[in-house]
């Protein structure tokens, strides 16, 4: 179960930089913008880089845990976990808005729910 936590660390922290990172590619004309153009765009960028190989060993971590866990259960804590941590991540450490007490609340009705998940397999 440790690396679906990993893999949730790492999607949810990396889900807002690499939306960060990427910025300017949705800027320009996209119906002038090739497939190649945008690979283009992404590569020079050492950022989005950097963080698209922490992204990818998430992938990792969670194909690796799959050897201990159902993938039912699995997917649903990485994602659910890893949604709570973009979140989180988005709004203090980006300040990309303000949570409301009924995100709060989601929250941990998604914690509870994935305990209960993971605790019943």
């Amino acid at each position: 179960m440790i690396f679906i936590l990993i893999a949730a660390l790492l999607w949810g922290i990396t889900n807002p930089l690499l939306k960060r990172f990427s910025k300017g590619l949705e800027s320009s004309d996209s119906s002038k913008k090739s497939a190649l153009d945008e690979v283009k765009f992404l590569l020079q960028r050492p950022k989005y880089l950097l963080t698209q190989g922490c992204n990818l060993l998430g992938s990792v971590a969670f194909f690796y845990s799959l050897r201990d866990v159902s993938v039912s259960t699995g997917s649903i804590a990485a994602n659910s976990l890893a949604f709570l941590i973009t979140v989180i991540m988005s709004t203090w450490v980006l300040k990309e808005g303000m949570l409301q007490s009924r995100t709060y609340a989601g929250i941990a009705l998604v914690l509870v729910g994935t305990s209960i998940c993971t605790l019943a397999r």
